[in-house]
């Protein structure tokens, strides 16, 4: 391998560490799980991507152009996954190793002048058929930035970087396509707890959660501070008034997970929606990033 593409390596396998550890999430890397010689590359990239529930696409030039990735990337694109594309800024003295497009915003209307050959690869699209690459804008503020002085002098993202943080709280935040949630196992049960000592307090019948006028009432109860909005410390203290024993991480999983549109606020019709569907015991749940 030559050293640009080392480097490009070595960037993307700390990431999955990283994510883990901030998220709960559990990641697979192909250059980490490893791809062997002579395993069908295109097929352990789909079963990686089909397991995913959230993608986090390292994007440069040569990305578009391989064929592989493009496979990547129409998959997910086909399935309709959720992406977190991170743009990586040319490393010094490597001007042709980098994303070429713009850094932030509508940065995938720069494929079309980067990719060489936009013709989907897979087997089952049509003949002629292109990679729709406009599928993208929904990544528009999802995007992390990958400059010069994120990485350290070995070519890693150093953890307490712009760019870290950001991609943390990208996923975090919005983490959620449609009404898919990240969160681990333990939150997952968290959920499920959370709903019987909802019910417990609301009669305990489980018709209960389907009464709106019960469960706006329930909201305003919550709402401690009549701004028509959940913080996390309104949402901690009405688990402690439930008797729900929770630890801190606890609460910032339930509370990422009922918030939606990832503005630190869990609305009234979050509220609803987060217990008459999420917090069962069949919720969705993230538990693989592919990258």
């Amino acid at each position: 391998a030559n050293i640009a593409e080392f480097v490009t390596q070595r960037l993307v396998k700390e990431i999955p560490e990283l994510i883990e550890h901030e998220t709960g999430a559990i990641c697979w890397l192909d250059v980490k799980n490893r791809i062997e010689l002579g395993d069908d590359h295109v097929e352990k990239m789909k079963e990686g991507i089909d397991m995913a529930s959230i993608i986090v696409v390292f994007v440069t030039d040569k990305y578009f152009n391989s064929l592989n990735c493009k496979h990547e990337i129409s998959g997910a694109l086909r399935a309709r996954k959720l992406i977190f594309p991170v743009l990586l800024q040319a490393p010094s003295g490597f001007p042709d190793d980098g994303w070429s497009g713009r850094m932030k915003g509508k940065w995938w209307e720069d494929i079309a002048a980067i990719c060489e050959d936009a013709s989907d690869p897979d087997v089952s699209a049509a003949p002629g058929a292109k990679i729709d690459f406009s599928l993208l804008k929904t990544t528009e503020q999802s995007v992390t930035a990958v400059m010069a002085e994120d990485l350290d002098k070995n070519g890693r993202l150093r953890p307490n970087s712009a760019a870290a943080s950001n991609l943390i709280n990208n996923i975090l935040g919005r983490a959620h396509r449609g009404r898919a949630i990240l969160h681990d196992a333990e939150a997952q049960n968290s959920w499920h707890k959370l709903n019987e000592a909802v019910l417990r307090s609301l009669g305990g019948d489980s018709n209960s959660l389907t009464d709106e006028k019960a469960l706006h009432k329930l909201f305003d109860e919550w709402d401690t501070n009549r701004s028509g909005g959940l913080d996390k410390d309104e949402l901690a203290n009405a688990l402690d008034a439930l008797g729900f024993k929770v630890s801190e991480r606890e609460v910032r999983e339930l509370f990422i997970s009922a918030d939606t549109d990832g503005n630190a606020v869990i609305s009234r019709e979050e509220f609803i929606f987060a217990l008459t569907n999420v917090a069962k015991p069949n919720g969705v749940h993230v538990r693989h990033a592919a990258a």
